[in-house]
This record gives structure tokens, sequence and C-alpha cells, in this order.
């Protein structure tokens, strides 16, 4: 039951620091006139993937890599299959520009070289490294791309901003530059207390289910850690801007990878568990691969495909825990 509380409260306290982190950072920086284009790409980018970053930080540090690779694995794969998913479920998700296509390709070759990775059982320091060289390079990318569709920024913003996603209580439009940054400093160290909370509780439920640390990271873990998203592209999805969520799905699939996996690597080489190796990774590249078809054969993601992503995601998770 102890174990069980730490997960709801540690989630809890994911879920709601990160979000209030991202629209104090955003007001913040609005505050002093950075542009809506970076702000879309390193704030809240940074923001959405905080938990995942917290986690797998925290379980290294306490040496349960199998958590943090099912943290990492299983939240790419519940992006695709729950967050897109829903969106799409709420309203159709459309191809929102051009960009869409070379940065599922992104998406794709950078899986494609985390699987590569993978199989020689050990993510070093060097290989960190790469990752992060990578995310810069992504991101300077994107910066070109995104300069020439400034509206992109401008409504990824405003969805952040808006009374529904909670920005307005979010002390995002309220209080002054002190006020915002305080509760960023609160929102920090409140995201730091449930990374400890939410791993100490996961590696508790699967000593005490019997199961191994990896299932409960690809499940547990990855949807706990992946809950901003989920929340960002239900809050999209409504507004009618599944666009955003789709955006948002394959930029924060990018940065789990390369900047996720790339700093935590630089803390500590992680050693990969061959169970990972004998069927997540192929899911997660199935999945990245149905996501990239997706954006090249241009058509919106409709209601019926979200609910067969849904249905196909919980039949991975019961598959994992009963393989």
């Amino acid at each position: 039951m102890l174990s069980i509380a730490f997960i709801a409260v540690g989630g809890l306290l994911l879920i709601f620091s990160a979000h209030y982190l991202v629209i104090n950072a955003v007001a913040v920086a609005r505050l002093v006139n950075v542009p809506p284009l970076l702000i879309s790409l390193t704030v809240v980018a940074f923001g959405t993937s905080a938990p995942e970053l917290v986690v797998s930080i925290d379980a290294i540090l306490a040496y349960h890599p199998d958590i943090v690779m099912g943290n990492i694995i299983g939240s790419n794969i519940a992006n695709v299959l729950v967050v897109l998913a829903l969106a799409a479920i709420i309203s159709p998700v459309s191809m929102p520009y051009h960009g869409i296509k070379s940065e599922s390709l992104w998406m794709a070759g950078v899986t494609g070289l985390f699987a590569l990775l993978c199989f020689t059982g050990l993510i070093a320091w060097w290989h960190g490294v790469i990752m992060v060289l990578g995310l810069v390079v992504f991101s300077y990318v994107s910066y070109r791309r995104m300069r020439a569709d400034g509206d992109d920024a401008d409504a990824l913003l405003e969805e952040f901003e808006s009374p529904e996603s909670g920005g307005n209580s979010a002390g995002g439009k309220s209080g002054g530059l002190g006020v915002k940054v305080l509760v960023i400093i609160v929102a920090l160290a409140l995201l730091a207390l449930g990374a400890e909370l939410f791993v100490r509780g996961a590696v508790g439920v699967s000593r005490l289910l019997n199961v191994p640390e990896a299932v409960i990271a690809l499940s547990v873990v990855a949807l706990g850690s992946a809950a901003p998203e989920i929340v960002t592209a239900v809050v999209a999805a409504w507004h009618r801007h599944g666009d955003i969520a789709l955006g948002n799905v394959i930029g924060s699939n990018i940065f789990n990878l390369l900047g996720i996996m790339g700093v935590t690597a630089l803390v500590s080489p992680i050693p990969v568990d061959r169970h990972f190796l004998e069927v997540d990774i192929f899911v997660l590249l199935a999945t990245t691969l149905l996501l990239t078809g997706l954006c090249w054969w241009g058509r919106a993601i409709g209601r019926l495909t979200g609910c067969a992503m849904v249905l196909a995601y919980g039949a991975y998770v019961v598959f994992i825990f009963i393989g």
C-alpha cells in the first residue's frame, strides 16, 4: 500500500509541478521578451518532458537502469498509442505543415539509432554526447523551419495559457516576475520529490507483484511521466488543434531519446537488459514507423484509427505483464 501511495502521490506531483513549471516559465519568458518561437522550442519542449528527465536521472542515480530504459521506451510508445490516439478520438488530427514529414523522418532516424545502441548492450557516456549534440542540431533545424511558420508557435503557447489548461490558475497571467520565479523554484523542487517517490513506488510495486522493474517502468512509470503530454494533447484536441498534439508527440519522442537518454547517459552509463531487446524495442520501432507513415500519408488521423491505437496499447500492456 505504501508503494502504491508513493506512485499516486509522486505521479500527481510530477503532473502538477510540470504544468506549473511550464506555465510560469512561459510567462517569465514573455516578460523578458523572449520570442514565442524560442519559447515553444525550449521552455515548452523541456517542460513537458521534465518528468521523464527527473525520473530517469533519479532512477540511474539509485542504480535502477531498467526503470530508465522502460521509462524512455514506454513513454515513446505511449506518446503514439495513447497521447496521439486520445487527441484523434476527441478531434481528428490533421497534418499541420509540410515540415511534419521531415520531423517524422528525424524521429524515425533517431529511434533507429537508439535501437542500434541498445543492441550494443550499454548506452555509454560518449553515446550520450552524440545524442545531446543531435538534439542541438535538431533544435537548430526546427528553429529554421518554424521561423517561417511562427503561427504554430503562437498557437501552441495559446493552448498552454488557455483557462482550460490551467494557465490562469497556474499563475501564468497573474503575479509579478518574482512570484513566477518563486513558483518555478517550488515546482522544480516538487518535481524532484515527485520523481523520488515515483521511482520508490515503482520499485516497491515490482517487488510486491514479483514482476520485473522493466515491466512496471514500461507501463506505470511511462504513463505517469507522459502525463503532461497527455494533458497537452487533450486540451489541444478539445480546441480543434490536433496538429499541435501531433507536433508535440513527435518533438517529445525525439527529445526523450536525444535529450533525456543523452543527459542520463552522461550522468552514468546505462546497461540494457535483454528483456527490452526481445519485444519492446521492436514495438517502439513499429509505433515510430506507424506514425512516420501516417505523416507521409498526409491524411487526418481519425477516431477509428485512434481507437485502434488505444486497443493496440492495451494489448501491449497485457502482453508484457503476462509474457
